[in-house]
């Protein structure tokens, strides 16, 4: 869908890369847009209701899509990683998140956690949700390697 649109305009893959690059890095135009979006959003994702991983499972996607990855022999991998927000070092996300690994490791699916990485430090961040250029750089390498250390098990 991402490449239909722009071949009209005689924009191709790496003009559309490049525009949608420009396009979405503009947060740091208007940085109050961005700090907005991220509150309302944990407005709704941490209140009691959403951070009880238990009752939340069953009407989600997750179990169709390790049903669907294991009907198809592939190898689950979730990625979480680190964000600036105030609602990760509180006990209910920790909660949340012993009781996402415990159901991914019962389901033989696995999660790569970088949410609390000391390898991911601050000045990574170019803002609450995105990774500087050094940032990705050493995100991907630690990625590579979580990836790696799955697939030699």
């Amino acid at each position: 869908i991402r490449y239909f649109a722009p071949p009209l305009f005689g924009c191709d893959e790496n003009c559309t890369d490049f525009a949608l690059g420009e396009i979405f890095s503009g947060a740091d135009l208007e940085p109050k847009a961005l700090v907005d979006a991220v509150g309302a959003a944990e407005s709704l994702l941490y209140t009691d209701e959403q951070m009880n991983f238990d009752a939340q499972v069953e009407n989600s996607y997750l179990p169709d899509m390790i049903r669907i990855a294991h009907e198809n022999n592939i190898k689950l991998v979730f990625v979480r990683i680190k964000v600036e927000s105030e609602f990760e070092n509180l006990p209910e996300h920790e909660n949340y998140l012993n009781a996402l690994r415990q159901y991914l490791k019962e389901q033989k699916a696995y999660l790569l956690d970088y949410g609390s990485d000391p390898r991911i430090t601050d000045d990574l961040l170019r803002d609450p949700l995105h990774l500087t250029e050094e940032g990705k750089s050493v995100f991907t390498q630690l990625l590579a390697d979580g990836i790696k250390d799955l697939f030699e098990k």
